[in-house]
């Protein structure tokens, strides 16, 4: 049912906001816009740059030119064209009032592409996204372009739905995830104001306030039967989001079952409670302090990014990986606390990692990769906070780093992970531990390669 070739995330925005351009100023968001200016003003002052991202009709990017005023500059990109009409009717009305106001009709993943922000890396006060950040598939490679043009100590201010926001949309998208369907938003990877806070972080800004805004919508929290899973599916199964739900009567019917399923999951006592929440983050651009430090990647350059448990350590990898096995060796099983640990093979050259400092410990023990050689052959780096096994490199072989593939964030992939191709080191398997019943070879140490290849000759 999958899409071969899934809709761009812009022309899906257009579509989505075309129709609610004439209407968008008569909804919540003014309220809301006004509520999170108001938390972020003690970041903005005369004289200012600031770059707002999906601006739509401008209800945020004025309010952010009247805080700058006119010796500042305010930036706005969206991509819809029916929403910058109306912003830009906006400042027609009023250009003496707005001088510093300039509105670009773009896709905010490609802001290299708009020629006027030439020159712009890394010159930017601030960067503002309202209402907008769950309208991205992989929120680390979105983010990642976006601080490359914020100078550094400069603010970001996003806000993310709470898990239970808009209970019903929520469930079409886990919905369209079972089935392979298209969806218009990416909300899944929200927990909590935890999950916007790492987002953050894996992108070099350190977070400095979490707000919980609740009554976002104005209708406050809300609660629906159970029951009601079927009579909601039907009235809105000509929406826009449920675009992908319509492709046959079998897809239909096989949504609707599914929908069902994921509404009766989130119930309690028979209830489907709905949380009119969301979470803004403010947080400012990390100083590049290390000499060795690498710009931060742009979208299309971010193949997959990861770290460990604790967020201490984050890397990025330029390159999808080449391959993908299961070692059940016992190091691995020891270091894992499992069974095996599954590995991806990429190009050492491909992989950046990058060390954040705690905002608090109480270990007087620096944060750091730590090396550990248990074989003269080979080195294992793992986090020395949190202890997650990150990655190996065997010494014959400095180019190839393989990737404990559980320290891969999923919602980041720019790429198709590899099948699992080979079970290694079986000969060191532990008895409790059942093999898949899948394609991959079995191999008694390393794959199609025997130990003296892959470790180099003993001394």
């Amino acid at each position: 049912m999958a899409d071969p070739t899934p809709e761009p995330q812009s022309a899906s925005a257009i579509r989505l906001y075309t129709p609610r351009a004439p209407v968008y100023d008569s909804s919540h968001h003014p309220s809301f816009t006004a509520r999170f200016i108001s938390h972020i003003s003690p970041h903005l002052s005369p004289g200012l740059k600031i770059l707002d991202l999906a601006c739509g009709t401008g209800l945020l990017t004025y309010q952010l030119a009247a805080a700058v005023g006119p010796s500042g500059r305010v930036v706005g990109v969206d991509v819809t064209p029916g929403m910058l009409a109306v912003a830009r009717e906006k400042l027609a009305a009023d250009k003496e009032k707005y001088p510093q106001v300039e509105l670009f009709e773009h896709d905010v993943l490609d802001l290299d592409g708009i020629k006027e922000l030439a020159g712009m890396k890394g010159g930017f006060d601030g960067i503002t996204g309202a209402s907008m950040f769950v309208l991205f598939q992989d929120p680390v490679a979105a983010l990642g372009h976006w601080v490359r043009y914020l100078k550094p100590g400069g603010f970001v201010a996003l806000d993310v739905t709470h898990p239970q926001n808009l209970a019903y949309s929520g469930t079409v998208e886990k919905t369209a995830r079972r089935l392979g369907a298209f969806t218009l938003y990416h909300r899944m990877w929200v927990k909590g104001p935890k999950s916007l806070e790492e987002v953050m972080r894996k992108c070099g800004v350190e977070v400095q306030e979490m707000v919980v805004v609740e009554n976002q919508c104005g209708q406050g929290d809300k609660k629906y039967k159970v029951e009601e899973a079927d009579k909601l599916f039907e009235e809105g199964i000509d929406k826009e989001i449920c675009k992908g739900f319509r492709e046959s009567e079998e897809v239909r019917a096989e949504a609707k079952r599914v929908f069902k399923e994921e509404w009766e999951k989130q119930a309690v006592d028979g209830w489907v409670e709905e949380v009119d929440t969301v979470f803004l983050g403010i947080g400012k651009k990390v100083e590049e302090t290390k000499p060795d430090s690498k710009a931060l990647l742009t979208h299309s350059e971010i193949a997959f990014s990861g770290g460990c448990r604790c967020g201490s350590i984050t890397y990025t990898s330029t390159t999808a990986p080449t391959a993908a096995c299961c070692c059940y060796c016992a190091a691995c099983r020891q270091l894992s606390g499992s069974g095996f640990i599954p590995w991806a093979q990429i190009p050492t050259s491909a992989l950046i990692i990058t060390t954040h400092p705690p905002e608090s410990s109480s270990s007087q023990v620096p944060i750091t990769l730590q090396t550990l050689n248990l074989h003269k052959a080979a080195e294992r780096r793992f986090c020395n906070a949190c202890g997650t096994p990150l990655f190996m490199v065997y010494k014959a072989d400095p180019e190839e780093t393989s990737v404990s593939m559980g320290s891969i964030d999923e919602a980041s992939l720019r790429c198709k992970l590899p099948e699992i191709g080979s079970h290694i080191f079986l000969k060191e398997k532990a008895n409790w531990v059942v093999l898949p019943n899948d394609w991959a070879l079995h191999c008694e140490e390393f794959t199609g390669r025997s130990a003296e290849e892959v470790l180099g000759k003993s001394d």
